[in-house]
């Protein structure tokens, strides 16, 4: 008789509530600070974490604007960046994730591929990346965003989900 396996379940995150405004005349990176946190040494291999976030740019002309996929603040996959031809006024933009898990513990892999929805461009190609990130810790998933030039720009982080398929 084979022997059956425990089905996982699966887990859900969610951060709905505007975060804070970033990159207002400046070009530094900055976080959209509405983190999902995933806790530690809870990941198996195998388990892939999907997640999609919304923010609002609005722009004060031409621009070029980069998001970054981080754990804390440290980057772990930066999509296409997204450039516009003119002004944007609270535009939604959306970044789509998904990570699978190769390896655990303090030196765990993750896989990434990450996608920027296009404002003023044509269709972006997803970025694939791999990541060496201690599991053994939370893995606090946020977005950075840089603006290409100083100015009157925001990007307010509307809503951040996350879910988690164990294997």
């Amino acid at each position: 008789m084979a022997a059956i396996k425990a089905l996982r379940q699966t887990r859900t995150f969610s951060q709905s509530a505007a975060a804070a405004a970033v990159g207002a005349s400046s070009t530094a990176a900055a976080l959209l600070a509405h983190a999902n946190t995933v806790p530690a040494n809870t990941l198996q291999v195998g388990d892939v974490i999907r997640g999609r976030v919304v923010m609002l740019v609005t722009t004060a002309g031409a621009y070029a604007f980069t998001v970054a996929l981080a754990n804390g603040t440290t980057a772990l996959i930066t999509p296409a960046s997204a450039v516009t031809t003119g002004t944007l006024t609270a535009r939604a933009v959306t970044v789509e994730y998904e990570i699978t898990v190769r390896a655990v513990g303090a030196t765990g892999t993750l896989e990434l591929v990450a996608q920027v929805s296009p404002l003023d461009t044509a269709a972006l190609v997803p970025a694939r990346a791999s990541a060496t990130v201690d599991l053994t810790a939370d893995l606090a998933l946020d977005t950075q965003v840089t603006f290409g030039t100083s100015g009157a720009n925001s990007a307010t982080g509307e809503q951040h989900n996350t879910r988690v398929d164990g294997q």
